[in-house]
């Protein structure tokens, strides 16, 4: 936990003492010496006594804290009443999934160091103490002794530096998992074996879940203790162990994950530091975006750059010592283990939970699945009979609650009213400001001389929750501060930027829920079901087999929202849409809405609330992170709505085109659920909602909702992959290395068309499956790719025109447009690349980057291919030949590419046979004094049809090697006339067909035209058309724009060549 905060780098570390923030740096203790608050015998040996009656002397045992008020008492009576059990019960319906994981959040940021101020007779136990256990129960629970003893927190040393000390960090950093030191991490909790790994037993001797066991358990030492990355004296259970199995199996997933992608460009430290990353950050998520916003009743505020530096790290003595001891209270005696059906399998008491290899006998899969699907304890005064009588091991036991009330005195925590006060709210005058629950009224007076008296910890117990929320006014207070300084203090917070991750990846974190984390790190075949949220405990029933009913709901027009519990079906009843919602309980509030951007800010929502015995049914308008405001105008038509059975359903219209609402269109519009089970107050829905794309004016929605949406999508990026990263830079491959081939033209051309259609088409199935009311980078880029690359064709067509039909190429308007067309192009390919990535990243199925970096990896090989090219191309390619009589060296000249056998059988031709043959129709040219026929060549020229259809019948030696005319070393035409001048036969005898040829300038007598007049007289002698009217508009608009670009040939061209 050091140098998180750099102004003071030691804050939020191990071993930092408590903060006395709030409330307001008091303590309460009963001297100067921090000796606690007297009770009867003061925490002494004394005589056994009765719990006493309240006194305005002293404050009552802790014992009898625990009798009068935690007890729960039940009576022999009571065990046959449901309601009796019923009422203790979550009323929110909060899963066991949220009791042992704030349990165990607990080990991760709050643990105060004990001191050696032993007060043995901490806890007495009053001689009545019997009559205060449950019927039944007694055998168990009965502490049969007459002390228990207690190690104070408080450093009590006299002075005024007295302090409790946090053994563990104040930041939310997974130190649970990883420990406090680092040498304790490499050599202890890491795998020796694989030091990216944590250690982890694959081979545990109790599991009783072969499948799962392959994904590990916690290790044992040679005692046969769980090593751990907490300390080891702190409570350790089936249900915090599952917890920390399931990170331990993300952080060694992750690890696999990264080493495939990887190798070995990584070392084993790096591969564990970013799984370690990855983990906090996925453990940051789940506290703060579900945990939390479940037991709050709300999520904290937004956080936006929200790190303070100047905010000090650390935990508030209050909070430690009173309000994160609010689990204790949420804990069961019994614990049903589901068996594959769903069904009651067994049932563990508590005690049997605390038993070593639990976890392992049954399965993370099967723990997963009962922690959800049981409610909590409710969180209020009452502690289950087996917290107060808690037996880590048949030799001890332990009062739960009376320690929670001995820590308070412990820490001097100022009375209940004192707190309140603190924390900005009116003091309590009476009971009933504290809870309008006469029993529990009763129990505190019961208890307590007065409410000055009532101390914090069993005053915030007390309270009446808030609306929505599991807690009181006072303890939620302390929960949002608390939670919030540990966020808002923490550098290294995963949606900082410090914490080292981008834009796309906290996207993807946030996107992962615990319910993810789970399934991927437990068998995929396992019969166990992990609901969709996990924190709440909602029925199952079968809802997802309805067929077309009375009231002509398609079977095919219906959308489960929430496994089977909340349905949603629609029929157009134009000029309406009429739904008929349905949902598993009799008080809830549940409704739909319509959203531009898929999300609720901006949506138009029909919200429905059961008021028995009837459903009100309201439109209303979102007005950001705040409860929805219903419309003024109301246009929802409720058709009829019913509440049987425990099942509640509505059904109403709504018009398509509603003013100033979303209309509802032959389009895909993106339908939000929400829903709320067990009060019908709007609130917080926390993780209760759903969002589906759909067509309402469809039959059904399986085209965007179940498999046919998916393999429509899976379809277009697959094909956009081949053409953009196969098609197309094959075309431009062969376009650019393959010009000696002389089908390179046409396979370009082929290959462009094929593209080019292949967009249209599969371009097309991608629009057809986007939603329109919610765009995205990937849908934006990809219209605009769509709409240029007929663009792009049109460019390809134009150029191909000009090379067949204009003379001047390769000079002014045509050049331009060919690199218009190549910019253009690469712009294109670039974009298309970039949004193929998007593309992968939208469709959502790939949370480890595996296919982006496969992507990236294509892309790259690509890139390498064509450097490799380029470089042959131009190093290679361009050594120039020179004429053999200037250069000296007969191996660097045409000659040197004919092979002797087939130069043997050449014929010999004078420049009269050369005449006549042109005459005659054979495009023949003359170069180095060797014939060639160049009639296959002229339509696939790179450099234009028409610059060789101008050179036929002429000497091009100077002109293939771009030589300019200086006196002697310029090879007179002349000279070649009067020598023998050998040639090929019209038809080929040998070709070369591996590398690219071009021809240039002509010369036909041996004194060269003035370019003026030669451009003059040319043009002055060709007929109109629109290659003469680009070849006019070159002359007369760009300067220096002769018809003709002149360049050396390279090593391809001149081989080329030789082959005709």
């Amino acid at each position: 936990g050091t140098n998180n905060n750099l102004v003071n780098p030691n804050a939020g570390s191990i071993n930092q003492p408590l903060l006395r923030i709030t409330p307001a740096n008091t303590t309460n203790f009963f001297d100067s010496d921090q000796h606690m608050l007297p009770c009867p015998g003061n925490y002494a040996n004394t005589t056994s006594i009765k719990c006493p009656p309240p006194s305005n002397e002293t404050l009552p045992l802790v014992r009898c804290i625990s009798d009068r008020v935690d007890g729960i008492q039940m009576k022999s009576i009571d065990r046959l009443e449901i309601n009796f059990r019923e009422n203790l019960k979550s009323s929110r319906n909060v899963s066991h999934m949220n009791t042992f994981f704030g349990d165990w959040l607990a080990f991760d940021i709050s643990s105060p160091r004990e001191s050696l101020d032993l007060y043995r007779y901490a806890i007495m136990i009053p001689s009545d103490d019997s009559t205060y256990l449950s019927y039944g129960t007694e055998s168990i629970t009965v502490v049969n002794k007459s002390y228990l003893p207690m190690n104070r927190t408080w450093y009590s040393n006299n002075t005024s530096e007295s302090k409790t000390l946090n053994e563990v960090t104040s930041f939310l950093d997974a130190s649970a998992i990883y420990g406090f030191s680092e040498q304790r991490l490499n050599s202890v909790l890491r795998d020796p074996s694989d030091r990216c790994m944590m250690l982890m037993n694959y081979s545990s001797s109790y599991a009783g879940d072969l499948a799962d066991a392959k994904f590990g358990y916690l290790p044992l030492d040679s005692n046969g203790e769980y090593i751990v990355g907490y300390q080891p004296l702190r409570g350790v259970n089936a249900f915090t162990n599952f917890y920390q199995v399931i990170f331990m199996r993300e952080h060694n997933r992750r690890c696999r994950d990264l080493r495939s992608w990887y190798g070995s460009a990584w070392d084993d430290d790096q591969y564990f530091q970013e799984s370690r990353k990855w983990v906090i950050a996925l453990l940051q998520k789940v506290v703060f975006l579900e945990y939390l916003p479940t037991i709050l009743g709300r999520p904290l505020d937004t956080y936006n750059n929200s790190y303070d530096p100047n905010l000090t790290p650390g935990i508030d003595t209050f909070f430690s010592s009173a309000t994160f001891r609010y689990g204790h209270s949420e804990v069961s005696d019994y614990y049903t283990i589901i068996d594959e059906f769903g069904g009651s399998g067994l049932q563990l008491h508590l005690y049997d939970v605390l038993v070593t290899g639990t976890l392992e006998m049954y399965g993370v899969p099967r723990i997963a699945a009962s922690l959800s699907l049981q409610r909590q304890e409710e969180l209020d005064i009452f502690y289950a009979d087996f917290m107060r009588a808690h037996r880590p091991d048949p030799s001890s036991v332990h009062d739960i609650a009376s320690i929670d009330h001995f820590r308070g005195r412990d820490q001097g925590l100022p009375s209940y009213n004192q707190v309140r006060q603190n924390y900005g709210f009116l003091k309590a005058n009476d009971w009933s400001d504290i809870t309008n629950n006469t029993d529990v009224q009763m129990r505190l007076m019961s208890t307590y001389a007065n409410v000055n008296q009532l101390e914090a910890f069993v005053g915030g117990l007390a309270e009446d929750h808030v609306i929505e929320s599991s807690f009181g006014p006072l303890f939620l207070k302390s929960m949002i501060s608390q939670w919030s300084r540990i966020r808002n203090s923490d550098r290294f917070y995963y949606q900082n930027s410090d914490a080292g991750f981008n834009d796309s990846e906290i996207l993807e974190i946030n996107r992962t829920s615990w319910r993810d984390i789970i399934i991927r790190n437990t068998p995929a075949n396992t019969p166990f079901f992990v609901p969709q949220n996990p924190w709440i405990v909602q029925p199952r029933a079968a809802l997802d087999n309805l067929t077309v009913d009375g009231d002509g709901y398609s079977r095919y027009n219906v959308f489960p929202c929430s496994d089977g519990m909340y349905n949603i079906q629609w029929k157009l009843t134009m000029p309406t849409i009429t739904f008929k919602l349905t949902i598993q309980a009799s008080q809830a509030w549940f409704g739909i809405g319509f959203s531009n951007g898929g999300g609720m800010v901006g949506a138009d929502f029909i919200i429905a609330r059961t008021t028995d015995p009837t459903i009100e049914v309201a439109n209303y308008r979102s007005v950001g992170n705040q409860i929805p405001v219903k419309d003024d105008a109301q246009i929802v038509t409720v058709l009829s709505s019913t509440i049987v059975n425990g099942v509640s359903q509505v059904e109403f219209s709504y018009p398509l085109n509603a003013p100033n609402k979303q209309p509802i269109t032959d389009t895909m519009k993106i339908l939000i659920c929400a829903w709320k089970p067990g009060t019908n107050v709007l609130s917080p829905h926390i993780s209760n909602w759903n969002r589906r794309n759909v067509n309402f004016f469809a039959t059904g929605f399986s085209q965007v909702t179940v498999n046919k949406y998916r393999q429509s999508l899976l379809v277009h990026g697959i094909a956009m992959v081949v053409i953009w990263s196969v098609i197309f830079p094959a075309s431009i491959y062969i376009v650019r290395y393959m010009k000696h081939s002389y089908e390179y033209k046409s396979q370009h051309k082929n290959l462009q068309m094929i593209g080019g259609v292949s967009v249209f088409v599969f371009g097309a199935v991608g629009m057809s499956v986007a939603d329109p009311t919610n765009p995205t980078p990937h849908h934006t880029y990809g219209i605009v790719i769509y709409s240029l690359v007929f663009v792009q064709l049109g460019l390809g067509l134009l150029t191909t025109w000009c090379l067949a039909s204009v003379e001047s190429v390769n000079r002014g308007l045509c050049s331009f447009i060919k690199k218009i067309h190549l910019l253009f192009g690469f712009a294109l390919m670039s974009v298309s690349g970039y949004n193929i990535y998007l593309g992968i990243e939208l469709f959502g199925e790939d949370p480890n980057y595996t296919w982006r970096r496969i992507y990236l990896g294509w892309l790259g090989f690509i890139l390498i291919i064509f450097l490799i090219s380029e470089i042959r191309h131009n190093i290679s390619g361009y050594k120039f030949i020179r004429p053999s009589s200037e250069a000296g060296n007969s191996n660097q000249c045409i000659r040197s590419y004919i092979h002797d056998a087939v130069f043997e059988k050449l014929l010999i031709l004078g420049w009269d046979d050369i005449n006549k043959r042109v005459a005659g129709g054979a495009s023949l040219v003359v170069a180095e004094g060797l014939v060639f026929d160049i009639r296959k060549w002229i339509d696939v020229h790179p450099g234009g049809a028409k610059t060789l259809q101008r050179v036929i019948g002429t000497d091009i030696t100077n002109d293939f090697y771009f030589k300019e005319d200086k006196g002697s070393s310029r090879l007179a035409i002349d000279d070649f006339q009067q020598n023998i001048i050998l040639g090929f036969d019209s038809v080929n005898q040998y070709e070369h067909k591996d590398d690219e040829v071009a021809l240039t300038q002509i010369n036909k007598k041996s004194e060269r035209i003035p370019k003026q007049e030669k451009e003059k007289s040319l043009l002055s002698n060709t007929s109109i058309s629109m290659a003469n009217v680009a070849d006019r508009l070159n002359a007369n608009t760009f300067k220096e724009a002769s018809r003709l670009a002149m360049h050396s040939h390279s090593k391809f061209a001149t081989e080329k060549l030789a082959s005709m």
